[in-house]
């Protein structure tokens, strides 16, 4: 492997989970030495955590609604909790009993902040309380009191201190940042860019430079001493729900519960380091914190684990993310060279994490001598989707050397490219009975590609879906006849021949311009015709049913036709609605139908087992919200196109 340059990155590993509330986890604080850490949920309860051990060293009651924010004196000594039920609790940090109640909000508490010295506290509140107030811990006294304006889109939803100043920000619903001198209470000034809500703000230990995540699925920084946003860091799909600067002021960490993703920043350059989600499991980060050493990152969730999936018991949790350097030069070597397999799958899993400056080493490694290798390295480039993956990921899955991972991975990235096309066409026409995984997931990513490029026109997007349903029952059908005996060589031939004329026609379908697309739907249509003028030679045709490949076979029969032929070609068809006239509608629907009554016939067909799956798939359509899915169910056990009234809803 040829790199010459060594690339140190900061990497969050999962190194333990916290569990042990029982309703989200939305705030987080860490003490000064990084050894433990205090929690708040929509429990009403505070939970003391040893972040070493992971064990809870206790659980603070009191409050009789949610804790929507903690913070923790710089001391150490004492612990702040802020809740819906509209007051401020003091809590021993070593004994864990209360020693105060702080009231004087008329609505709930959005956020509470330790002012440096640890015997003053920020608190905001809510609503049309809208005020930010500032309290006394050796006496429990309100000291001062900033109130914002008074119209409704101002509502404060969050607040932090400079902790090098005499500057509190409060963050708004407007999607307004202001920023107020603690010592009169006068505005400073008022950061604008925001369009929406602002869900948390926080301040760089240096107090110079201020960062904020709002629902406008944005996390912004901002000069403070002139008011400037100086970048603004996209990503989300969906609302930034927190934000965290580390000590140093390097690293930005923010969530997205909504989009399921909590993503690592380097403040400086506003480079995304790393994508931290979990496709398999529920997921969904709401609170962040670093230790101060930056060597840890606490995640809190707004999800729970169960003991059916995870084994580990049950309860809302925090993850605890170790960060480290990773060594780019070293991670390469050893996904190309260790003998241990489950060495190298780690290298290319951490890759994934290190993202697009890893995309290089990881497209090289796609010619592995190793098949898992291969199929590791795919994966990882999906995840990062990465366009300068697409064309290596299309020649490998073109020549055989990986199957699924690739095709999934075009999926991923998106990007229509014309080989990539190409490549995942041939891959949804394996005859090969055993591969139905690289089929079905090729069809799901040419879908992807195909509906990237086409959203303007439903139609078409119809259409396709239409030729891979029947392009795969047809790939399905020579595999199955090519082990029976009395097999026609002749009509294999002829149908492969077709099936690769329609290949290269649908790979070019998704980059034509409007004026090409029905010449060349012409075209398709034309090859589907003859396709479908074939018929299977009797009695092979009858005799398929002896063979060992043929439940395979049929259950794919059922799964395309009653699943993505019926059920996947009516969910566009919400879509279109936006075709001008009924006939093409009408025409559609025909054509379902037409399938579920040659489904009807190859039922006659099936080993009782695959029957039973049918029905278990047709009861499903009967419970269908779409009237054409139950019309098809209806014509796929009766075969009778008028046991239905003919009519469109």
């Amino acid at each position: 492997m040829n790199i010459t340059v060594a690339y140190f990155i900061p990497i969050a590993d999962l190194e333990q989970q916290l569990i042990g509330h029982e309703d989200w986890v939305i705030s987080i604080a860490v003490n000064s030495d990084g050894s433990w850490a205090a929690s708040g949920s929509t429990d009403g309860t505070v939970k003391i955590w040893d972040i070493e051990t992971g064990d809870c060293r206790a659980t603070l009651e009191g409050h009789i609604a949610q804790v929507s924010s903690v913070a923790i004196t710089t001391n150490d000594k004492l612990i702040l909790s802020g809740s819906d039920d509209k007051s401020i609790r003091v809590w021993d940090a070593e004994s864990g009993r209360q020693l105060g109640k702080l009231v004087g909000h008329t609505r709930v508490i959005e956020s509470v902040g330790a002012l440096p010295g640890g015997v003053r506290a920020l608190s905001s509140g809510g609503g049309d309380d809208r005020t930010l107030r500032f309290w006394d811990l050796t006496s429990n006294e309100c000291t001062e009191v900033i109130r914002c304006e008074t119209h409704r889109e101002d509502n404060i939803s969050t607040s932090a201190v400079n902790p090098r100043g005499m500057e509190t920000l409060s963050g708004h619903r407007s999607g307004l940042i202001r920023l107020w001198d603690r010592r009169d209470g006068e505005l400073i000034g008022t950061l604008e860019g925001h369009s929406g809500p602002v869900h948390s703000v926080q301040i760089t230990p240096d107090g110079r430079f201020a960062v904020s995540g709002s629902a406008d699925k944005t996390v912004r920084l901002w000069d403070l001493r002139t008011g400037i946003c100086l970048k603004t860091l996209e990503g989300y799909e969906d609302a930034v729900s927190s934000v965290a600067i580390s000590r140093d002021g390097i690293l930005i960490a923010s969530t997205g519960w909504e989009d399921g993703t909590i993503r690592l920043w380097e403040r400086k350059s506003g480079k995304c380091l790393q994508v931290i989600k979990d496709d398999k499991e529920p997921f969904q980060p709401i609170s962040v914190a670093f230790t101060p050493d930056r060597q840890r990152m606490l995640v809190g969730m707004a999800t729970a684990l169960s003991r059916e999936w995870y084994f580990i018991g049950e309860g809302y949790f925090i993850n605890i993310y170790r960060l480290g350097p990773v060594n780019l030069e070293a991670l390469g070597e050893e996904l190309m060279n260790n003998p241990d397999g489950g060495k190298r799958a780690r290298a290319a899993e951490k890759l994934a994490k290190v993202g697009k400056p890893a995309v290089e080493i990881l497209i090289e490694a796609l010619n592995h001598e190793h098949s898992g290798t291969r199929h590791y390295v795919a994966t990882a480039l999906g995840d990062i989707g990465d366009p300068r993956a697409t064309v290596p990921l299309a020649d490998v899955l073109l020549a055989g050397t990986v199957g699924w991972a690739a095709a999934r991975a075009l999926g991923q990235i998106g990007n229509p490219h014309r080989k990539a096309m190409k490549a995942l066409c041939e891959a949804f026409q394996t005859s090969d009975p055993y591969d139905s995984d690289l089929r079905w997931v090729a069809k799901d990513a040419f879908l992807r590609l195909t509906e990237k490029t086409v959203s303007a026109k439903p139609y078409l997007k119809w259409m396709v879906r239409e030729v891979l349903a029947k392009v795969i029952v047809s790939g399905l059908v020579v595999g199955a006849l090519s082990e029976t005996e009395g097999f026609t060589e002749g009509f294999s031939e002829i149908l492969t021949r077709l099936l690769a004329e329609l290949s290269d026609l649908l790979s070019t379908l998704p980059m034509l311009g409007e004026q090409d697309v029905d010449h060349k739907w012409k075209a398709v249509s034309d090859v589907l015709a003859r396709i479908a003028d074939l018929t299977i030679p009797t009695p092979v045709g009858q005799d398929i049913v002896r063979y060992s490949t043929v439940s395979d076979f049929l259950e794919e029969i059922a799964t395309c036709s009653a699943d993505i032929t019926v059920g996947g070609a009516l969910c566009a068809l919400d879509e279109d609605s936006q075709i001008k006239g009924g006939d093409k509608i009408e025409k559609a629907v025909h054509r379902m139908e037409q399938l579920a009554l040659k489904l009807y016939l190859l039922r006659k067909k099936m080993t009782p087992k695959v029957q039973e799956y049918l029905d278990e798939r047709l009861a499903d359509m009967d419970d269908d919200d779409d009237y054409h899915v139950r019309r098809c169910a209806e014509i796929i056990r009766t075969g009778d196109f008028s046991s239905l009234p003919r009519r469109m809803q």
